[in-house]
């Protein structure tokens, strides 16, 4: 005998989950326990915690590298690590984003990246 389920995932609007991720964010940077913690932080698209351990030397050591790619071959945008990202999963930390130049201004004044450029 078989059984099937039928799993329906239903995301919020992309508008509605990143205001609910800053507002989340915020709080979890205004937590002093968290904030001390070495681990790296992240949350799902219901806000829940997903901690992590530093990683090992050899992961910095690519990281470095890419870095160094990065700000070589594409030398008018910025390279930035372990930035905050609002995505539709919650807010992640990608070892390394790139942003145009014309960004840096709003990499100041933000507490997590809310939008990723469309190449298409």
């Amino acid at each position: 005998m078989s059984l099937e389920m039928s799993l329906t995932i239903e995301l919020k609007d992309s508008t509605a989950q990143t205001a609910f991720n800053l507002k989340r964010w915020a709080e979890v940077l205004a937590d002093p326990e968290l904030v001390r913690l070495p681990h790296r932080i992240e949350t799902d698209r219901h806000g829940h915690i997903i901690m992590s351990p530093p990683p090992a030397p050899a992961h910095g050591d690519r990281e470095s590298e890419i870095v160094f790619q990065l700000k070589t071959l594409l030398p008018e945008g910025r390279t930035i690590t372990n930035c905050p990202v609002s995505t539709s999963d919650g807010v992640k930390a990608p070892d390394i984003v790139w942003l145009v130049s014309e960004r840096r201004q709003e990499v100041r004044s933000l507490i997590c990246l809310t939008r990723a450029r469309n190449l298409r």
